[in-house]
C-alpha cells in the first residue's frame, strides 16, 4: 500500500527481505539512480543463498562501489570469490576486509588460505600469523599455521605451533611434519634463514617426549624417536632409540587383525625387521648380558611376526612369501650374533 503511495529504494529493500525476491532489490536500485549500496548488498546475499556466486560477486561489487566502508561485505565478496576459485579477487577482498578490522581472525585465516591456493607461501605464513593472534583458542588455525611454517622452513614457528596444538588438543599427532622436522634435524637441512636445523635438537626431542608421553601407541611417532636418538654418535642415544624402535614394532601389532591384510603386514614386517637389523647394530658392540637380551627380544619379534603370518593362511601368496623369506633369513642373522655374543 505505501509503494502505491511513494516508491522509495528503502521500502522496495523491505519488500524484498520478506519475499525474498530478487526483483524488489533491482527496483530498489535502478529508483536511487544505482546509489542504494543496500539493494546490491541485499541482492548478494540472496544469490549467496542460492549459491548463484557470479551473480553474488557481481551485486557486491557493486554495493561495494558505492560504500567500500563495508567489512563484513569485503569479507561476503572474499567468501564468494573462494567458492569459484578466483584466487586474486578472494585475495583482494579478504585483504581490504582485515585492513577495516584487523582483529577478524577468521579473514585473516581466509586471506592466508587464498594466499596458499595462489602458491604465495611466504604471505600464507605471515597471515596465519596473525590469525592466531586474533584467535588464539583456534586449533584449525594452529594447524594451518604449522603446515605451511614447514613448508616455508620456519621450524621454531613449527615448534612454538605444534605445542600449542599440544596445548590444545592433547593427543594431536602430524607425522608428517614431524617427518620432515626429524629429517631436517638430522641431516642438518637450513632454515628460512639459513641457520641448521641442528641447533634445534634439544627442542625437537623435547617435543617428541612430550608427543610420546600423551599419545604412546602411535608406531610412526615412536619410530621417528628412534630415528632422532639414533642420529646421535652417544650410546645412551643409541640405547634410547632401540627401547623407542621397540615400542614402535610393538605399536604396529596391536590393531587387531594385521596379519590378515597384507598392508598392515607389510608395515609389521618393516618395523620388526627394523627393529632386529638394530639391535644387531647397537647391542654387539655394547657387549653383556644386557645387549644379549636385546637380541633376545628381536628374536621374540621375529618369531612372533613369522608365526601370525603362517598361522592365518596368507602365506600362499607370494608377496607374503616373500616378506617370510626375508624375516627367516633375518633370523639367521640374528641366530649367528645371538652365538657369538654367547661364546
Amino acid at each position: 500500500e505505501r509503494l502505491g503511495v511513494a516508491e522509495t529504494p528503502i521500502m522496495w529493500c523491505l519488500l524484498g527481505d520478506v519475499t525474498q525476491d530478487p526483483e524488489c532489490y533491482l527496483k530498489a536500485w535502478e529508483l536511487s539512480g544505482h546509489r542504494s549500496a543496500r539493494a546490491q548488498r541485499c541482492l548478494g546475499k540472496l544469490y549467496l543463498k542460492k549459491e548463484k556466486y557470479k551473480e553474488c560477486i557481481e551485486s557486491l561489487q557493486l554495493s561495494l562501489q558505492v560504500n567500500s566502508i563495508q567489512e563484513g561485505l569485503w569479507f561476503t565478496l572474499g567468501c564468494a570469490a573462494s567458492r569459484i576459485k578466483d584466487n586474486e579477487l578472494a585475495v583482494k577482498a579478504f585483504h581490504r576486509c582485515v585492513t577495516l578490522e584487523p582483529d577478524n581472525g577468521e579473514a585473516w585465516n581466509n586471506l592466508a588460505a587464498a594466499y596458499v591456493r595462489r602458491q604465495d607461501k611466504m604471505r600464507a605464513f605471515r597471515a596465519y600469523q596473525e590469525a592466531v593472534k586474533c584467535s588464539f583458542e583456534n586449533w584449525k588455525i594452529w594447524e594451518n599455521l604449522l603446515v605451511v611454517s614447514m613448508d616455508v622452513g620456519e621450524f621454531d614457528e613449527v615448534l612454538k605451533a605444534y605445542h600449542r596444538l599440544l596445548d590444545l588438543r592433547e593427543k594431536f599427532v602430524d607425522v608428517e611434519v614431524l617427518q620432515h622436522l626429524v629429517s631436517a634435524v638430522v641431516q642438518g637441512l637450513p632454515d628460512r634463514s639459513g641457520q641448521p636445523a641442528t641447533r634445534l635438537r634439544r627442542r625437537v626431542g623435547e617435543l617428541l617426549g612430550r608427543i610420546t608421553s600423551q599419545t604412546t601407541t602411535n608406531a610412526d611417532v615412536w619410530k621417528l624417536y628412534a630415528d632422532y636418538h639414533f642420529a646421535s654418535d652417544s650410546l645412551e642415544d643409541q640405547a634410547k632409540g632401540l627401547q623407542e624402535l621397540q615400542k614402535a614394532q610393538r605399536a604396529t601389532r596391536l590393531e587387531s587383525g594385521w596379519e590378515k591384510e597384507l598392508p598392515k603386514l607389510e608395515k609389521v614386517v618393516d618395523f620388526t625387521l627394523e627393529y632386529s637389523q638394530a639391535c644387531r647394530r647397537v647391542c654387539v658392540p655394547r657387549g653383556g648380558q644386557e645387549p644379549a637380551h636385546g637380541l633376545s627380544s628381536a628374536k621374540l619379534a621375529l618369531q612372533g611376526v613369522i608365526s601370525k603370518a603362517k598361522t592365518f593362511g596368507l602365506s600362499s601368496s607370494e608377496a607374503v612369501e616373500h616378506l617370510l623369506e626375508k624375516m627367516e633369513a633375518e633370523m639367521q642373522q640374528l641366530f649367528l650374533v645371538l652365538e657369538r655374543s654367547r661364546s
